[in-house]
């Protein structure tokens, strides 16, 4: 689960601790309401960050965006996910 990888991660001595999420659509379960997941979803994230752990999106539908913000590729070829490493390089500086 996302709330036992950020627990492991923490216990591990680096400079800096990341979780990639790769999805192809929002959570979904057949027998539990989806804004219980979104909502649990945007939970666990919130709970990564204030925990120091970077949470990256990548997927292929646009709507991720929406819990990931700028940690989110919406992946349509490889390109894209080259240009979004490249720039998430350039903008802290983290080697990936």
């Amino acid at each position: 689960s996302f709330k036992l990888a950020v627990k492991r991660l923490k216990k591990e001595k680096a400079k800096s601790h990341m979780i990639f999420v790769i999805s192809d659509c929002k959570p979904y379960l057949c027998d539990t309401d989806i804004e219980v997941l979104d909502n649990n979803l945007h939970h666990y994230i919130k709970d990564a960050k204030q925990n120091k752990v970077k949470v990256f999106g990548l997927g292929f539908f646009p709507d991720l965006q929406h819990f990931y913000g700028q940690n989110y590729c919406h992946i349509q070829s490889y390109n894209d996910i080259i240009k979004f490493f490249e720039n998430q390089k350039k903008m802290s500086n983290v080697i990936v």
